[in-house]
């Protein structure tokens, strides 16, 4: 992409502070659009970059990075890196109304999932379905929301979306050890 190339470009230079905001700038720019392709985990490493390597120059550009970083988490379904994200954002910009809006939709996030993998533990499973339907309205492709509403689905005998949800997931870890293990039931259940 562009993106790329000029980041190689003013890589190779010394930065001076108006090629750093530049660099951050870029960064920002393209992890925007990983987060837009759904590209999430590129969305984190440019992210993660531009956190650790580029000073804090332009103070909307860094939040924007702290946004993005959370929302690519929550698609991930890493609600604890979401949460870390959070908290880094808030130490460098205290009460930022993104931030804070943030870190309650992630604390609502966190709630559901316990509930729901307490709901399949007490066999719950009609109302872990719906604890999970509601997380991965929020979360669609997060590997946890999914593999839960998948087990769900195992627990109500619907199998056929145990297994049409576990596609989902092994179709990009084929290694997933809980995708496969309820994949497997929903198999020989049929």
């Amino acid at each position: 992409s562009l993106y790329t190339k000029a980041i190689e470009v003013l890589q190779q230079e010394q930065l001076h502070e108006v090629e750093s905001a530049l660099l951050s700038t870029l960064y920002s720019n393209r992890a925007a659009t990983h987060l837009q392709l759904q590209d999430y985990n590129q969305c984190l490493d440019d992210c993660q970059y531009i956190i650790q390597n580029i000073p804090n120059t332009d103070s909307n550009n860094n939040i924007k990075v702290y946004i993005r970083a959370i929302r690519a988490s929550i698609q991930l379904g890493d609600l604890n890196q979401a949460s870390n994200y959070v908290t880094l954002g808030l130490e460098e910009h205290p009460q930022h109304s993104s931030l804070v809006k943030n870190q309650g939709i992630i604390t609502q996030l966190v709630q559901m999932y316990a509930q729901g993998n307490h709901q399949l533990q007490s066999q719950q499973y009609a109302t872990a379905k719906a604890t999970f339907g509601k997380l991965l309205a929020e979360s669609p492709s997060a590997i946890s929301f999914l593999l839960g509403a998948a087990q769900a689905d195992l627990g109500l005998g619907l199998t056929e979306s145990a297994i049409r949800l576990t596609k989902r997931v092994l179709m990009k870890h084929a290694q997933n050890p809980r995708g496969c293990w309820i994949r497997g039931q929903a198999v020989f259940l049929m």
